[in-house]
């Protein structure tokens, strides 16, 4: 009986850090997406930057062609 016991408390164990291993595995997962998804915010500005100086030229350029 006491090495039924002892082995249902390792079988107890095991799940528990398997059930561990896990969330942390899906937290990590959720942090690396969170990363790229502030990669991605941090990117837009300078996307939106760079695209109001294109317009602008662009605007320049045009405005010369009429002149």
């Amino acid at each position: 009986p006491f090495y039924r016991l002892n082995y249902r408390g390792i079988v107890r164990t095991r799940r528990i850090l398997a059930t561990l291993i896990h969330n942390v595995k899906a937290c990590f997962l959720n942090l690396k997406s969170f990363a790229e998804i502030i990669c991605t915010l941090s990117f837009i500005p300078t996307q939106l930057a760079f695209f109001h100086t294109f317009a602008a030229q662009v605007e320049d350029i045009s405005t010369a062609n009429v002149q």
